[in-house]
């Protein structure tokens, strides 16, 4: 999973690409909604297969604020059940 996300970054992947990525391979939906100073917002929710869902959603059950850099926003998983050790290895790459 680790090469994966490196080889989007390597690739200059967008937020949606990554996105989705975390989504398909999560096999859960995984939202982002974002603003970077002088930007247009970026508002963004995938399904399990990639593909993209409405904004409005489900419960968050692994949020992260993110800031710094002139961003400021929110990524977050929507899973059923507690993160398990495997979601809260995989979000701590993404600090």
């Amino acid at each position: 999973m680790i090469d994966y996300f490196d080889a989007l970054i390597r690739h200059r992947a967008d937020v949606p690409a990554a996105v989705r990525a975390a989504a398909v391979l999560g096999e859960c939906i995984v939202g982002i909604s974002l603003v970077r100073d002088g930007g247009a917002p970026v508002d963004l929710r995938c399904g399990p297969g990639g593909g993209r869902i409405s904004a409005a959603g489900g419960e968050p059950r692994v949020a992260e604020r993110l800031a710094g850099d002139g961003l400021n926003g929110l990524v977050w998983i929507e899973r059923d059940g507690s993160p398990t050790r495997s979601t809260r290895f995989w979000w701590s790459g993404w600090r």
